[in-house]
């Protein structure tokens, strides 16, 4: 009889502790599902967004300066560099190389059309890579524009000079970010051959140039995408995949004296061209 009277009171108690136990997870379970929700949707994060669109010049630098300024006084939760360019200096693509580096802040790269020679450096430069349907990466061997804008021939041994320094850049890339040393390699030497398997992803004698959906097939025997991580429509399904939907998007623009900067840089060789002939002409006369 004690053993009944004392058993049921333990009982009672253990059943008064799950009914409350219900009722609190009963209230406290929307706002849980709340604060998951916005942990899932990336609400309340902010996403910097820095374009890089044509060609990777000193006037472009003005803009990702001031890009890089507001980085490091804002801290946002992600940046993503949307990159459409042919490529651009060596100097300027090593500068926001090394920015990058520097920032504690995730970085993905955005194929959004092309990223060629220096942008194919900078998107190596980040962990992830995504590409737009239809966009292009890669063909970054180095070369020397002449004043006016040509293809300026060099010798061999200077040739051959620069070469080395960009195949240890992008061979260094690919190491820190855990892409195939290979296919970056490839992408600035064409005495490369690249192979996954008994398939070659790029023949020697060439420059590797990927397109999006070459950049995210698996090969067997790998079990991870040749390059990119994706293929995403635009920036909204990019941040959707990273778990940032909802985010706050900040994108930075050129002021009009960055605009300014560019379109005299642009037709710089113009100008350079215009003051050639006018030496000519005041010497004629």
């Amino acid at each position: 009889m004690q053993e009944r009277l004392s058993w049921r009171p333990a009982t009672g108690a253990l059943v008064a502790a799950a009914i409350a136990g219900i009722l609190l997870l009963g209230c406290s379970g929307p706002a849980a599902a709340q604060e998951t929700a916005a942990v899932e949707t990336g609400a309340g994060a902010t996403v910097f967004v820095l374009p890089l669109h044509g060609p990777i010049d000193k006037s472009l630098m003005m803009l990702f300066r001031r890009a890089f300024r507001d980085v490091e006084r804002l801290r946002p939760d992600a940046i993503v560099i949307d990159i459409n360019t042919p490529g651009g200096g060596l100097l300027e693509t090593k500068e926001i190389i090394a920015w990058m580096r520097s920032v504690d802040v995730p970085i993905y790269a955005f194929v959004n059309t092309e990223a060629l020679s220096a942008g194919a450096i900078v998107s190596l430069g980040t962990p992830e890579i995504f590409m737009a349907e239809g966009s292009q990466i890669g063909s970054a061997m180095p070369i020397m524009i002449s004043p006016g804008g040509g293809v300026q021939e060099l010798p061999d041994d200077y040739q051959e000079k620069i070469l080395s320094s960009v195949r240890s850049l992008v061979r260094t890339l690919a190491q820190e970010n855990g892409h195939s040393e290979e296919l970056a390699m490839a992408m600035v030497d064409r005495s490369y051959e690249v192979r996954i398997g008994d398939r070659v992803i790029n023949v020697k004698g060439e420059l590797l140039n990927l397109t999006a959906r070459e950049a995210v097939e698996v090969v067997p025997p790998a079990t991870k995408p040749v390059l990119a991580a994706a293929i995403v429509a635009d920036l909204d399904a990019l941040l959707e995949y990273k778990g940032l939907a909802g985010a706050t998007v900040v994108t930075f623009e050129a002021e009009p004296a960055e605009r300014l900067a560019r379109w005299i840089v642009m037709i710089g060789p113009l100008l350079f061209a215009l003051g050639v002939l006018g030496v000519f002409i005041e010497l004629k006369t």
